[in-house]
């Protein structure tokens, strides 16, 4: 028997009694630095390895531990995605987990966890983690089905607007993990405003907000083409023969080349007669009315149809004798 590793729970069971026994069970502090290192909860199989379950319970009723659920300890409230989750007993899922994965989202500061229909209704165990943004689909067992990409699109279509799913689900096109018959394939159970995103989706968009531009202004009735190359250069937008739309996204100017070319890349198009609109990621996401009516006025006054260095058409006055 030697030779072969004890099970877990009887390798637990004697590192508790050696603890109680020897006294070299952690300081209340110490419990407390583990919990913070955990995002602020851990699971109780966890921390029984260096404590007594009589220390655990002492630490629950003392107030310095909180237990959501079975099985689950907290400190603090959760501080990170995955410890919001552990403490919620759900899957991380919608824009939190879309942004793990790499794609673009729109800006969310909130952890978007799907709950069993159990807990979603458990108003007791949502107080401890307020800030979450809760999901649950009807017909999807978390025991037996992690997230796939029908979940996540349709947990998704509950918090973004029409334009900004699809943003995310071209995101997903760009990465190449994800073909344009998964994405097709994930959105038919959901509902009509995701179908009718999916129908919206292209290819070509260097970024989410692009994309954003891009629908808005479809949506306003406007003529608009992407990725067309001018010169040696290649826009994002262009409305009409000669007005261009250029979006910065999120990271845009941490990289100080790419903000140079760009200048650079705007002076030729403008010398060369293009009108030239540059908006920002934060343009595009919070002032946006402010975008559309300056590009409407543009149109309105033909700017998209004749060159900035047009000469000026003039009649000339016959003059009577």
């Amino acid at each position: 028997m030697s030779g072969f590793p004890q099970p877990r729970s009887t390798r637990m069971r004697f590192a508790c009694r050696y603890a109680k026994l020897t006294g070299m069970q952690p300081s209340t502090d110490e419990i407390l630095a583990k919990f913070e290192a955990a995002g602020g909860v851990m699971q109780r199989a966890a921390l029984r390895r260096t404590c007594s379950a009589d220390r655990i319970q002492h630490l629950i009723e003392s107030g310095a531990l909180a237990q959501p659920r079975h099985g689950i300890l907290m400190a603090e409230e959760p501080t990170t995605p995955e410890a919001t989750a552990l403490a919620l007993g759900g899957n991380l899922t919608c824009v939190t987990l879309i942004k793990q994965r790499g794609y673009w989202t729109p800006r969310n500061s909130s952890t978007h966890v799907r709950l069993p229909k159990h807990r979603f209704h458990n108003a007791a165990l949502h107080a401890f983690a307020p800030a979450a943004k809760l999901h649950h689909l009807r017909g999807h067992d978390l025991s037996t089905e992690p997230e796939t990409l029908s979940t996540v699109l349709r947990c998704a279509e509950q918090c973004c607007e029409r334009d900004e799913l699809v943003a995310v689900m071209e995101s997903f096109l760009r990465g190449d993990t994800h073909s344009r018959t998964d994405i097709a394939t994930a959105v038919a159970s959901g509902r009509a405003k995701l179908r009718q995103a999916y129908r919206l989706v292209e290819f070509g968009a260097d970024s989410g907000v692009e994309t954003l531009v891009r629908v808005r202004l479809r949506e306003l009735g406007i003529k608009v083409r992407t990725q067309v190359k001018l010169l040696e250069w290649r826009v994002d937008l262009l409305i009409g023969e000669w007005l261009i739309v250029e979006v910065d996204g999120y990271s845009y100017h941490r990289d100080r080349d790419e903000f140079v070319r760009d200048r650079r890349k705007d002076r030729a198009l403008m010398n060369a007669g293009y009108h030239v609109r540059r908006f920002s990621y934060d343009d595009v996401m919070f002032e946006w009315a402010k975008c559309a009516k300056e590009l409407l006025k543009l149109i309105r006054a033909n700017k998209h149809l004749r060159p900035s260095n047009a000469k000026p058409v003039t009649r000339r006055v016959r003059r009577e004798n």
